[in-house]
């Protein structure tokens, strides 16, 4: 991490002491029509949730979410998050291909009584963060800066070749 990175990463951490998590409310509207809406919040020092997003049928697959991911992932980048995170219906395709297509990696499943079969999406905004869960993932493999980012406690069970 970077002095400035690190700088950041503090700050952030001490919105979420003082309980003055950064939080977004945004409300979509096409000419005078309310299209949809967006609600999500720091978690962590290093992570931020994209709690709940909304389009009415008419508005979707007409740029929104995609605008939303433009402008959103960038400016929670700058403000030093790590991880932007999202849960999603493991069969709305519709949000999951947009949020492939934008970076996110599928990180996690879980089953939840009140929403039924979730996947969890992250999009890790520091490109070592990227290139280290494409190694623990196998799907490359560790190479000698990432090595040496892991110190003694990296264990990825002899997966340390550098091909």
């Amino acid at each position: 991490m970077t002095e400035q990175q690190r700088e950041r990463r503090d700050a952030l951490a001490e919105r979420v002491r003082a309980d003055r998590r950064i939080r977004h409310h945004i409300l979509f509207k096409r000419g005078e029509e309310l299209a949809g809406w967006y609600f999500g919040q720091q978690e962590t020092a290093t992570r931020y949730l994209m709690v709940n997003t909304a389009l009415f049928p008419e508005h979707r697959r007409k740029g929104i979410y995609t605008a939303l991911l433009r402008s959103l992932l960038p400016h929670l980048e700058a403000l030093g998050f790590q991880e932007v995170v999202s849960l999603h219906h493991a069969t709305n395709n519709p949000v999951l291909i947009a949020k492939l297509k934008a970076g996110f990696l599928i990180t996690g499943m879980e089953i939840d009584d009140r929403f039924g079969l979730l996947v969890r999406l992250t999009y890790f905004t520091h490109p070592i963060r990227r290139r280290m869960m494409a190694v623990r993932t196998w799907e490359r493999w560790l190479d000698e800066e990432l090595r040496g980012c892991l110190g003694r406690t990296g264990d990825l069970r002899g997966r340390t070749r550098v091909p």
